[in-house]
């Protein structure tokens, strides 16, 4: 399911800002993008991620700096150290200046991100507690999604019902109705002779019709309803998306369409199967 979320906190001179993005997807892919984190920071991020979304790509940005607003900088003396001692040999060689302190900065591994100083657990409480602002916005414009998403399940779920009515319908004259299209087509095929001994010798059709007619009026839209209605599973944690499985409709919808008789119990089948396209699109969005 789709949502943002933001969060700041500020503790002494430490600001953090963390946002965090959730689109639809299969399972749980999980990304962090921004400043460098300490490890523990990052295990703590992560942890929090995972406890409150199951599944979808999550991109959570991290964003540090200092209330005067520079972005906060880890100097490493030794790398800095070992690459001027190389700058300044090269430069020997070469017979020009030694290098200035810019150029060392430049060099690979010499700056890197936070600020390790900052040790006493203010780095790890910032970022967490902005990342639990960003993630209580996050489950707020997921629950709005997933009310609108329910809604929209349940009227394609109606479909499926009002289709099932029909089925139903049909079912219960389907025997009679096959039995008089057979004596009437052999009835023009004899030119009027007596057919009435046809009836006799028709009965594997009119039992493939009897077992169409009992799985017509099956109540195969139950669970999945239930399962939407009773389960708040529009809030991130409800976990019922996987629970909410349309295949064993479409296995008997399936099933009836193979043996069924009369075009219109075809032509009705048809349109419950796009309905149930309509709901597995939409499961897919469902955690």
């Amino acid at each position: 399911m789709t949502g943002y979320g933001r969060g700041v906190i500020a503790e002494r001179n430490l600001r953090a800002t963390v946002e965090v993005r959730t689109v639809n997807h299969r399972f749980l892919d999980l990304k962090l993008r921004g400043a460098p984190l300490a490890p523990a920071s990052e295990d703590a991020v992560q942890a929090r991620v995972r406890a409150r979304v199951e599944r979808g790509s999550v991109v959570v940005s991290v964003n540090l700096a200092r209330d005067g607003g520079g972005a906060m900088l880890r100097i490493d003396p030794d790398a800095a150290k070992r690459a001027y001692d190389v700058l300044a040999a090269t430069a020997a060689q070469l017979g020009i200046a030694g290098p200035e302190l810019g150029l060392v900065l430049a060099q690979p591994g010499v700056v890197g991100g936070v600020e390790d100083a900052v040790d006493d657990g203010s780095e790890q409480r910032s970022i967490t507690g902005a990342l639990d602002a960003a993630l209580v916005q996050l489950d707020q414009m997921r629950a709005t999604e997933g009310e609108a998403l329910a809604a929209e399940l349940v009227t394609w779920l109606d479909e499926l019902v009002e289709r099932r009515t029909q089925l139903a319908e049909l079912a219960a004259t389907l025997p009679q109705q096959v039995a008089r299209r057979l004596t009437e087509r052999v009835r023009r095929l004899l030119d009027g002779q007596d057919a009435a001994t046809v009836d006799r010798g028709g009965s594997p059709r009119r039992s493939r019709c009897s077992r169409t007619a009992r799985m017509s009026r099956r109540s195969w839209s139950g669970s999945p309803r239930t399962s939407i209605r009773r389960a708040a599973w529009w809030l991130p944690r409800a976990r019922s998306g996987r629970r909410l499985d349309v295949q064993e409709i479409g296995r008997e919808l399936n099933t009836i369409g193979s043996k069924s008789a009369l075009a219109e119990i075809s032509s009705v089948i048809v349109e419950a199967k796009a309905a149930l396209e309509k709901i597995r699109e939409q499961v897919q969005n469902v955690e």
